[in-house]
């Protein structure tokens, strides 16, 4: 759950192929963290992690934190 595997298939390969066609893609909802592409997390809200590349998160939000699920330094989640 988490992960497309696109390889050999119609899938988009993300933005950097290099990892993609090497790592199944990330889905929406969900982000890998660099050092283990291949663990999924569920993000809370799914905004807040738009999937493909490993260790992708929304803008603002902190890719080093499991499922972006803090923001960037100087930045707060507003309503």
């Amino acid at each position: 759950e988490g992960m497309v595997c696109s390889f050999g298939s119609h899938e988009d390969y993300g933005t950097r192929p290099v990892i993609a066609m090497a790592f199944p893609a990330v889905k929406v909802g969900y982000m890998t963290k660099m050092e283990n592409r291949l663990l999924p997390y569920r993000c809370l809200l799914e905004d807040w992690c738009p999937g493909g590349d490993p260790a992708t998160c929304a803008l603002n939000r902190d890719s080093e934190k499991v499922a972006c699920g803090r923001c960037l330094d100087g930045y707060y989640l507003s309503e």
